[in-house]
């Protein structure tokens, strides 16, 4: 099984995580031009920069999730014993890449972020860019300890993230599951001009981003019960539903002239997508 884990653990070191790097390492470095901050302020301004981690660490961690999502091999299942051994250790090797994503990321940030001033402490002028930072002070009392616990919550976000499309992954098509990311994605972005929406417990941006839950003191709540829920139904699933199918189809019969012919042509006129059956 270390085997299966350590080949696991191996996906993350591909273009996603040379483009995440990349890209994490010219936007600190963009930003450092003017920037005032210490090297703790700076950074916990970058690992909490909603933009950078929606429009580029998050879509490459799906492109990575995605390309590591695979058909379970016979040969492998018969190694592990029983299908949850294998399933959890799958689902271990998304988290510790999860890390490795994040690491790589704090790294680039620290590189960036040479010669800049050592202060371990909130600034304390009032300005618009540290409104986060006020944020910040109400729970922590040092900009480093802050960041370290933003890089933790994304490491938790994406292993949970990656944890339920694997297990969406058994039961449905691997097109499916794109399609599911997709959406997921459209909600997060919209999510960043509508406040309305991050604060539904579904929308990923409060998994992924820490200072998401800062807009109420019962935030922290929802996003545990969230966690606490999807992964009880996770677990239970592949613990005692492992070999059960999910299949969804819809069926239309559309009408009008254009479909009357391709019927006549030989043409389905019943349209079947995905009806949904546990079974």
């Amino acid at each position: 099984m270390a085997i299966i884990l350590w080949r696991d653990i191996q996906k993350i070191f591909s273009l996603p995580l040379l483009l995440a790097t990349g890209g994490m390492m010219l936007f600190a470095l963009a930003e450092r031009q003017l920037t005032t901050d210490s090297m703790q302020q700076f950074l916990l301004r970058m690992l909490s920069d909603h933009y950078y981690l929606t429009f580029c660490l998050t879509p490459l961690f799906f492109l990575y999730l995605y390309r590591s999502l695979e058909e379970e091999l016979p040969f492998v299942l018969i190694r592990s014993k029983t299908f949850s051994r294998y399933f959890f250790r799958k689902s271990m090797a998304i988290a510790v890449n999860s890390l490795i994503l994040v690491v790589f990321q704090v790294a680039a940030v620290g590189i960036a972020s040479t010669g800049l001033a050592s202060r371990n402490v909130f600034p304390t002028n009032s300005v618009a860019e540290n409104e986060l930072f006020f944020e910040f002070t109400k729970y922590w009392e040092t900009p480093l300890f802050a960041a370290l616990c933003s890089a933790l919550f994304l490491v938790v976000g994406f292993s949970l993230i990656g944890f339920m499309l694997q297990t969406m992954h058994h039961f449905l098509e691997k097109r499916a599951i794109a399609i599911i990311g997709i959406l997921l994605y459209v909600v997060m972005i919209l999510a960043l001009k509508i406040p309305a929406l991050s604060k539904l417990p579904f929308v990923p941006n409060r998994y992924i981003i820490l200072h998401y839950n800062f807009y109420s003191s019962t935030a922290w709540i929802w996003t545990a019960a969230g966690v606490a829920i999807a992964g009880t139904a996770g677990f239970l699933l592949i613990r005692y539903g492992w070999n059960r199918q999910l299949k969804i189809k819809i069926r239309s019969q559309p009408k009008g002239l254009f479909f009357y012919y391709a019927e006549a042509y030989g043409y389905p006129s019943t349209w079947q997508f995905y009806s949904a059956s546990f079974y």
